[in-house]
């Protein structure tokens, strides 16, 4: 893997704490992986939690990387929005697991 790679993987995981163990990525996902975190990079945030990747950033990507094969620009969606579910996942049941503890927290305070 290069060094950005890694690089962009030691940066997610500490601002998010999302991927405790460094995944591992066959040759020919690459491409989207790369795609994933380029894409992941922009999304947007609300009240509630990140957003999934939008379809128009999708699209801006598809253009600017010059994507014009309908089964390619498919296949990568596919697999993108994959990885954006299980990213989404992860990054929700670790906010949940944070916000149970807060509450445990508060209510043993108020116990003493």
């Amino acid at each position: 893997m290069n060094s950005v790679f890694l690089e962009a993987i030691e940066v997610k995981k500490q601002r998010s704490g999302v991927f405790p163990e460094e995944p591992v990525i066959e040759s020919d996902m690459i491409d989207f992986w790369d795609a994933f975190w380029e894409l992941s990079s922009s999304r947007s945030a609300s009240g509630l939690g990140l957003n999934p990747i939008s379809i128009t950033d999708f699209e801006s990507f598809c253009r600017l990387h010059k994507y014009d094969d309908d089964e390619e620009i498919q296949e990568l969606q596919h697999f993108v929005r994959i990885m954006d579910g299980a990213y989404l996942g992860a990054h929700r049941k670790k906010r949940d697991q944070e916000i149970m503890q807060q509450r445990s927290e508060s209510r043993a305070r108020r116990r003493r």
